[in-house]
């Protein structure tokens, strides 16, 4: 299935817009008829021009406001709603095509009946319209895909009644909705939407670290980005992960500003857990210490989670139970430790009596949900142990003197190769559902913020896949589509096709990878999503760079100007310079509408005025002869000749040879610095060129004389001048 066409009416700037997506169809909207004329494309690409089973790329392009992600927002909402969603809130039309067969639906703002269809020959005479019973069966093996990185306050907006995720018909990785429901993903999300607080934000960028990982550490994947790799894609494949860990003093200083805030004695006494927060030897093993470190911080997540459903009477009613536990100094397991917490917690929830108010009762149903997370703990503690750690983890020996000699530091930074893929996803598995509600982890792979968007965006590719194929333990991808029947229960669907919306495509890229982008993007997405899991692809593209439409033909380019006299956006019919392959500075100028040039606006200021001041020196210098050649033909034959500045002079007119230095120190020392600042090398020679020839037209005496009155700073200033023209000479 493939989006043909789209009309949208009266949302945002969008009136009576229509754009078309199809790759042999086209598809135009007769209002005053209300008919569909269906017809064939006068040009097609070549079968597979974009690669395997990519059936078409489509870019839209607009200046700023001109309507990019609205036409996206807008498909998304009428997706959404034929999928018995919101309403869209505007009239529209969409056409999906499958084979030979058209499909369409109409919003439910739409007015008036369903449009006609006028075909030419050889086009199925009809389209088939869509009701939300016929989603499933129908268009229930699309996935809907949309990424960007702007935030947006529509894609905030869209998490609070849309609940999707991986397996729904749409999958929003727009960072607006990820923030605001990457938590009802994560597995401790009843903890982490509890009346203690919620924390978007960090489970956000846990969660997107966490796909990356999933991604980089599948053995399948990490080789797919390395073929792509050899061929020349500048594509990251991180061989190494970095981990941090939280150390001694920040959870301390946590411990004591934060959590436990008791009446009477201001904080817990460390000396209570001098097992876990005082006794840090950092003379000993590094890997036995990294073992502690975690062993201590899970035993710390334990104590805060239960902390935080604690009144204040409970906090000190766990403090006094704390300080009449017996603690052994040398625990014979963190294990122990934590049973011994563990049985605590437990008596301060044994000694509370009744659930009168609302506030008990959703402090009791959060302590069921703490207690269920009993065995995460566990499991977590018996999982690593000290050979484990040596194992799997390296510690450079560097940074253990530096952490030994400066404690202050607070992180343990230690590494794991891509090649401890099953151990250490299972260990972060584990890890992920102990810390509830905190991270004592950060994870990093040491490249770019543009490398590192551009895992984040395969990773996202990767993420909808219907369950853990790290390893490749569990058979072959597959994309999945869930429906809810009617009797409740969930049913489903495996998706044979790919619809994908990428906004503002370009963003975070350097110009190199923008250059890059659809070829690797065209590459990669048959790899990740091969015809035997997905059978047809088609992507839109909204962007703002040239580069970037130099790879794309013409004929799949959507053109949006805002209109200020209709007041709304439309999709630009007109003309347009070819874009595939194109000049980049002519694509600027035409699909760009950067009527007013090219260069920028300081830049472009600066020069006007470098012109402008080249024009009054000109015109000074006009002048000066013209009143020179007044005063000659005004003299006596037995005169001698004077400069019209002595003339001046004689006429008690000023100072005419300070005045034509002063023209000299202009060009010297104003214009030609400016001048020669300009890269475009046609530009900068005229401009100096120029400035050559208003210097000759001001001198009044041969090379000779100057040349006795210069000092020797001047006569090196000259030297270095004319050897600069020397040079700019050879090299144009």
């Amino acid at each position: 299935m493939q989006l043909v066409y789209l009309y949208i009416d009266g949302y945002c700037n969008s009136q009576k817009a229509e754009f078309n997506f199809g790759q042999e169809l086209h598809v135009h909207f007769k209002e005053d008829k209300n008919i569909l004329e269906i017809s064939h494309m006068d040009f097609s690409l070549p079968k597979q021009f974009w690669g395997e089973n990519i059936n078409n790329l489509s870019v839209v392009i607009g200046n700023n406001g001109a309507g990019k992600t609205s036409l996206m927002q807008y498909f998304i909402d009428i997706f959404l709603e034929l999928h018995g969603g919101h309403t869209a809130g505007a009239q529209g039309i969409v056409i999906f095509g499958e084979g030979d067969q058209l499909y369409g639906y109409h919003s439910r703002y739409y007015k008036g009946e369903v449009p006609g269809i006028s075909a030419k020959a050889n086009i199925i005479g009809c389209v088939r319209w869509l009701g939300q019973e016929d989603v499933e069966s129908i268009l229930g093996r699309t996935k809907l895909i949309y990424l960007t990185n702007v935030l947006s306050v529509r894609d905030t907006r869209r998490s609070l009644w849309f609940e999707g995720n991986r397996y729904a018909p749409f999958y929003d990785c727009s960072m607006g909705h990820l923030i605001t429901s990457s938590i009802e993903r994560d597995v401790n999300r009843n903890l982490r939407k509890s009346p203690a607080g919620d924390s978007e934000t960090e489970t956000y960028f846990f969660y997107e670290q966490y796909k990356q990982i999933k991604f980089v550490f599948d053995k399948w994947q990490h080789q797919l980005c390395s073929e792509l790799e050899e061929e020349g894609f500048p594509v990251p494949v991180p061989r190494i992960l970095y981990v941090d860990l939280i150390m001694e003093n920040q959870l301390s200083s946590v411990w004591d500003s934060v959590e436990l805030d008791f009446a009477q004695s201001g904080g817990i006494e460390k000396r209570v857990f001098h097992n876990l927060y005082i006794q840090v030897n950092y003379e000993e093993d590094p890997y036995v210490f990294l073992w502690k470190q975690l062993s201590r911080c899970a035993i710390w997540c334990t104590i805060r989670s239960a902390v935080r459903f604690m009144s204040g009477s409970e906090k000190e009613k766990f403090e006094k139970y704390l300080r009449e536990d017996e603690w052994k100094e040398e625990p014979e397991s963190y294990c122990e430790i934590f049973e011994s917490i563990w049985r605590i917690i437990e008596l301060v929830k044994a000694g509370r009596r009744g659930y009168e108010n609302k506030k008990a009762k959703i402090r009791n149903e959060n302590w069921n949900i703490l207690r269920e997370c009993y065995h995460c703990y566990i499991e977590f503690l018996q999982y690593i142990n000290p050979q484990l750690v040596e194992a799997h983890f390296r510690i450079d020996a560097e940074e253990w003197d530096i952490l030994k000699r400066h404690p202050e530091k607070g992180v343990l930074t230690f590494t794991v190769s891509t090649d401890e893929a099953e151990w250490f996803i299972e260990f972060l598995q584990k890890y992920r559902y102990i810390c509830n509600p905190d991270y004592f982890l950060d994870f990093h792979w040491g490249v770019s913020s543009g490398e590192n968007s551009l895992l984040s965006l395969f990773a996202s590719f990767y993420y909808i896949f219907d369950a853990d194929y790290t390893n490749g333990r569990h058979g072959d991808y597959k994309i999945m589509n869930t429906f809810e029947t009617r009797s409740k229960r969930v049913k489903k669907v495996q998706c044979d096709s790919v619809i994908l919306l990428i906004d503002e495509a370009d963003l975070t890229y350097h110009p190199e990878w923008q250059r890059v982008f659809i070829a690797l993007l065209t590459a990669f997405l048959p790899k990740i999503y091969p015809p035997r899991c997905c059978r047809d692809i088609q992507i839109v593209l909204s962007t703002h760079s040239p580069i970037l439409l130099s790879d794309v033909p013409q004929q799949n380019v959507i053109y949006l100007k805002y209109d200020p006299k209709k007041g709304c956006t439309l999709a630009d019919s007109s003309v347009h310079t070819g874009t595939f392959g194109q000049n980049i500075h002519l694509l600027f100028k035409d699909s760009f509408f950067l009527e007013k040039g090219t260069v920028g606006l300081f830049a472009e200021k600066k020069m006007k005025g470098l012109v402008n001041k080249l024009k009054e020196i000109e015109t000074e210098i006009e002048r000066k002869k013209g009143r020179q050649k007044e005063g000659e033909s005004g003299r006596k034959e037995s005169e001698p000749a004077m400069y019209g500045w002595e003339r001046m002079e004689q006429n008690g007119q000023g100072n005419a040879e300070s005045s034509m230095e002063a023209l000299k120190n202009r060009l010297t020392y104003e214009c030609r610095p400016y001048a020669e600042l300009i890269a475009e090398p046609i530009i900068r020679r005229k401009v100096l060129m120029w400035i050559d020839t208003l210097e000759q037209k001001l001198s009044r005496r041969n090379r000779d004389e100057l040349l006795e009155e210069m000092t020797e700073a001047e006569i090196a200033r000259e030297l270095v001048r004319l050897q600069k023209e020397m040079d700019r000479r050879r090299h144009d």
